[in-house]
């Protein structure tokens, strides 16, 4: 077992009651191995189904919220147990209070989400615009209104940048697959 008090000072805890509406870790209780065996058998196998029937509701973690937590228990220390346990209360919210909620969070302990959230982009990429590897594909939503989609052949993530009145599709930087196409040829 792990001294976490010779560990880690009071002072330096993690503070995850601190967050409002949180479920806290229960230390389990320790049991004989007889007695865990039988119930092991009366417990259900499946946590997910532990929330749902604590709960009520169970909703799928937001992408966004499991980062921001993430990032919150990092910057506090907080324990894996503890880490766990705010992972579990995301099911509990649906997923736009949960983006919601640890937003705020973050802002009250001086962590930005939108840097958490960021994702790094290229500076500079190539037009593809007229490559033969670009694809479209067209879709009609309801009675006349068309989505276009559109992608590399290669897998490559295609970027769309405006310039004044002109749309342009830019290859990221590794991509070096360029083919121009030309409006006479038949492929």
């Amino acid at each position: 077992m792990i001294d976490w008090a010779a560990i880690m000072p009071a002072e330096q805890e993690p503070k995850a009651a601190e967050v409002p509406g949180l479920v806290q870790v229960q230390e389990p209780e320790k049991a004989s191995e007889a007695g865990r065996s039988r119930e092991a058998a009366a417990v259900p196998q499946n946590l997910c189904a532990q929330v749902e029937a604590e709960q009520g509701t169970s909703y799928p973690a937001h992408p966004a919220a499991v980062l921001l937590v993430m990032a919150w228990s990092r910057l506090r220390g907080a324990s894996p147990d503890e880490r766990a346990a705010l992972l579990l209360n995301l099911e509990g919210m649906p997923p736009a209070d949960q983006v919601r909620h640890w937003h705020g969070v973050c802002l009250l302990d001086g962590l930005n989400p939108w840097r958490v959230l960021y994702l790094p982009a290229p500076q500079w990429g190539d037009d593809c615009t007229r490559c033969t590897h670009l694809t479209t594909r067209e879709e009609v939503i309801g009675d006349d209104r068309r989505r276009y989609h559109w992608a590399c052949r290669h897998g490559y993530l295609i970027l769309e940048h405006g310039r004044g009145t002109e749309r342009l599709y830019v290859a990221p930087p590794e991509c070096h697959s360029f083919d121009r196409w030309y409006p006479s040829e038949q492929r």
